[in-house]
Order: C-alpha cells, then sequence, then structure tokens
C-alpha cells in the first residue's frame, strides 16, 4: 500500500545534553547528541493557506524534550531515540489535540562523540511511525 504525504516540516540538529552511554563512566558526564525530527502531513496543513493559524510550535517542543532528557541516565541511543519519539507524540497531542494523531513523525538521534577512536562520525538511529519504515525517509 503507498501512502501519501504532501507535506514534511523538518527540524534540524536539536542539540541535547544527555547522560547517555552503556559504561558506568561513559554515562557519568553529559553528552551533546543531535535530534532531528520530521513531521509527514497526510494532508496539507492549514498554515499552507492561513497565515494566522494554530500551528505546531517546536520551541515548546525543543523545551520539552530538553526537560525530558534532563536528570535521567540512558544506556542505548536506539532505546533513547523511541523514548524522545514517545515524548514528541505527547507533546504533540498536548499542544495541538487529536488533530495531529494522523501526522507521522520520523526522528533521528546522533551521537557524535562516541568514545570509540576510529568511529569519527559517531552513530545514529533512526525510529519513525511511516507506514514505509525508516527507508523512504532517511537522510
Amino acid at each position: 500500500m503507498n501512502h501519501a504525504y504532501p507535506a514534511c516540516l523538518s527540524l534540524h540538529r536539536l542539540h541535547l545534553s544527555v547522560n547517555l552511554g552503556r559504561w558506568d563512566d561513559e554515562r557519568a558526564r553529559l553528552q551533546p547528541v543531535e535530534v532531528s525530527i520530521r513531521f509527514f502531513f497526510p494532508v496539507l496543513p492549514e498554515a499552507c493557506e492561513n497565515d494566522n493559524a494554530k500551528v505546531f510550535c517546536y520551541d515548546q517542543l525543543s523545551l520539552a524534550l530538553s526537560e525530558f532528557v534532563a536528570g535521567k541516565h540512558f544506556l542505548l541511543i536506539e532505546h533513547l531515540t523511541v523514548q524522545l519519539f514517545k515524548a514528541i507524540r505527547a507533546n504533540m497531542r498536548a499542544q495541538m489535540g487529536e488533530g495531529y494523531d494522523p501526522v507521522k513523525v520520523w526522528v533521528r538521534l546522533h551521537k557524535f562523540g562516541a568514545p570509540i577512536p576510529a568511529l569519527t562520525g559517531g552513530a545514529s538511529f533512526v525510529y519513525t511511525d511511516l507506514p514505509e519504515g525508516v527507508i523512504t525517509a532517511h537522510e
């Protein structure tokens, strides 16, 4: 089944500081990660036709995600990515109600400071609820 999404709002490289890592010493200090998010709309959002439409505020989302990770410890990028996805979904519903339920979300977490000397580009994990999965929407 082919699903069409005529519009996509992308948020690029939101910086978060997270206690993240498999080992205690790695997790003991805050590490920078970048989160990119895409929102796929099954129909054009009202804001495309109305410059004064009620919209999803990504500043509020950014603050909510920063608060979500504050003081918590995460071992794996896979787990953190899915938890961020759930926090994004919760924030969307809090801001916009059920009207945003059909919007699909794609999340990419990039840990660029992995403590592996030869891994100069870091590591990333992608999670989405797109029916096509991560391949279609991957960067």
